[in-house]
């Protein structure tokens, strides 16, 4: 629950591996231990626990060893967001992309607390920004203070390089990496990102607003502005430079999905507002 009382959306993300992670949670885990996941029958005298005798196998086998069932046990999975604070995420047309990332790294923090997972993030621009570097935890306290400061943050005009060193803050283990960003960079940058995190299961969240790109003005003078850069300049809009905008989105989306999934990686579009009953669909056919 909120502090003014409002309940909080989930979603159910799930991964198509095992954990290795030796504390007891939801996820499948490749570590034998207590469960009901049947895994193999071994020797009595690797896993001496004599409660769990197969009978069967233990009087078929020809040295008349005992052998004993062991089990799958379900472990934690660690959870992180790596944040675009750049200043293109401070863009606010149809909605406020800054107040959609913090409604999701609520969401997100909340679905992973209901599921026991721990959950950190690191919030980038040109570099790691430590003030927004919080390591996995359960601590529900360090989490909201650390992304209630995200809403008076001003995106800072710089580039994306920090999602990249952010990286080996993420530690060696597996864990399931929210990346997001409108990935307004270069499609080098993200493929090098995506480099970068080749050990963790990654979840390309896009935010998009579509004021970005649908229904722009038909004909007239328009100041337009970069939002990377800060850079102005005035346009002539006419008929064949709108269809042109709209088509380059397109065409920059086909792009980005063909990177995410040439590394196996299948993004979600955020467009305007969260819908968690989306966000099950997206996990349930990825």
């Amino acid at each position: 629950m909120t502090a003014q009382g409002a309940e909080v959306r989930e979603f159910h993300y799930r991964v198509g591996w095992r954990t290795r992670h030796a504390l007891p949670g939801h996820h499948k885990s490749s570590l034998t231990g207590a469960g009901h996941e049947y895994a193999i029958s071994a020797p009595l005298l690797d896993y001496p626990d004599p409660r769990r005798l197969d009978i069967r196998r233990s009087v078929r086998d020809p040295f008349g060893q005992l052998f004993v069932r062991t089990y799958n046990q379900h472990g934690i999975l660690p959870v992180y967001a790596v944040v675009d604070l750049t200043a293109s995420m401070g863009f606010q047309g149809t909605a406020s992309k800054q107040a959609l990332l913090v409604e999701f790294l609520s969401i997100l923090a909340f679905s992973a607390s209901r599921t026991g997972d721990p959950f950190g993030f690191v919030g980038c621009t040109g570099e790691v920004l430590p003030q927004f570097v919080v390591p996995a935890t359960r601590s529900g306290a360090a989490l909201r203070k650390a992304i209630d400061r995200l809403s008076d943050y001003t995106p800072a005009v710089c580039g994306a390089q920090g999602l990249i060193e952010a990286a080996p803050l993420l530690g060696y283990r597996r864990s399931l990496v929210f990346v997001i960003s409108d990935f307004h960079f270069s499609l080098d940058v993200t493929h090098r990102l995506l480099n970068a995190f080749a050990r963790h299961d990654v979840v390309p969240i896009v935010v998009w607003d579509s004021a970005e790109f649908r229904n722009p003005p038909t004909f007239g003078i328009a100041r337009v502005r970069d939002s990377e850069t800060g850079a102005e300049r005035y346009v002539l809009l006419r008929p064949a430079l709108r269809n042109r905008l709209c088509e380059s989105f397109e065409q920059r989306r086909i792009a980005l999905e063909r990177i995410f999934m040439e590394s196996g990686h299948k993004p979600y579009f955020l467009l305007d507002r969260i819908d968690c009953d989306a966000l099950n669909r997206f996990f349930i056919e990825r």
